[in-house]
């Protein structure tokens, strides 16, 4: 699998970058299909709640794209949560493929 890592507003740490990477290469449990991703960090300083990094994760898988999100104060996190909402998208895929 192929994985870009974009930072936009600030730079990323090699230890965020690292830690990303490590979880993304675990999807392939879930689908092995997973032929790359892109992953981009967000730092928004106009959340008003304090929440304001964003990391946009998108897979993509055969003639599909998933996506998800996840927004929260602090980076690690918030590939924690975004990773699990791509688990879920690629079990589903996965049972939607079987089934067709």
């Amino acid at each position: 699998m192929d994985i870009s890592i974009t930072s936009r507003h600030f730079k990323a740490d090699p230890a965020l970058k690292a830690y990303a990477e490590d979880k993304i290469s675990k999807l392939n449990r879930f689908f092995d299909g997973v032929v790359h991703c892109d992953v981009v960090f967000l730092s928004e300083h106009s959340k008003p709640n304090g929440t304001d990094k964003m990391v946009e994760i998108k897979l993509s898988v055969h003639n599909k794209i998933l996506n998800a999100e996840e927004t929260t104060d602090d980076y690690f996190k918030a590939v924690d949560k975004a990773i699990d909402k791509l688990e879920t998208q690629l079990v589903k895929f996965k049972q939607k493929m079987k089934h067709e």
